[in-house]
């Protein structure tokens, strides 16, 4: 049998056939796949990863990731970063192949923020009331202290209240509130 012999020009077409056959099976082969993970909630100054497990599959690694909006985030360029969210927050995330493929998905991170609230004579009781639900309320048993919505009237940390009144604190900005009993007795 004689070898068969290819110039330089024909090998190099040939090779060229042969990568592209290889680059085009595995590109077409397996679409290039991205998952933000379930939707989160954590409460405010808390922090949770997010990203799917894995968060980039199919196409050609390498796999760059660009999560926006970033602010929040610990890194966002990786596949799983932290958020540190102190609002509610969608995030999106970007992931773009070896081959230029890009893909996207998105997660919400839920914030719940919270007031907590103490009474001013005793016996000492703390309530935690969700500032975000659509009908916010709080009841402190020994004051009968009502509250129908966000408070709206700073009032600085350590401040004297009567026994009327109560004070709540919210964490994400260190501002305390009166918290009126509303005239129930």
């Amino acid at each position: 049998m004689n070898p068969v012999r290819l110039s330089s020009s024909t090998f190099i077409l040939f090779s060229l056939f042969i990568l592209s056959l290889v680059f085009f099976q595995n590109s077409f082969g397996q679409s290039l796949n991205v998952s933000a993970g379930p939707d989160k909630e954590i409460i405010a100054s808390q922090s949770i990863q997010i990203g799917g497990s894995p968060t980039a599959s199919g196409g050609i690694a390498p796999y760059f990731y660009a999560w926006f909006p970033g602010e929040g985030l610990n890194d966002a360029t990786i596949s799983n970063p932290v958020s540190s969210a102190i609002t509610t927050t969608e995030y999106i995330i970007t992931v773009t192949d070896a081959t230029g493929a890009v893909a996207t998905d998105t997660v919400t991170v839920f914030v719940k923020r919270y007031l907590y609230a103490v009474n001013d004579n005793g016996p000492a009781q703390l309530t935690r009331v969700d500032v975000d639900s659509p009908t916010p309320s709080l009841e402190i048993v020994a004051d009968y202290i009502i509250y129908a919505g966000p408070a709206g009237y700073g009032l600085p940390i350590g401040a004297i209240l009567d026994e009327t009144e109560a004070a709540a604190l919210d964490i994400t900005t260190g501002t305390a509130y009166i918290i009126s009993n509303l005239g129930v007795e």
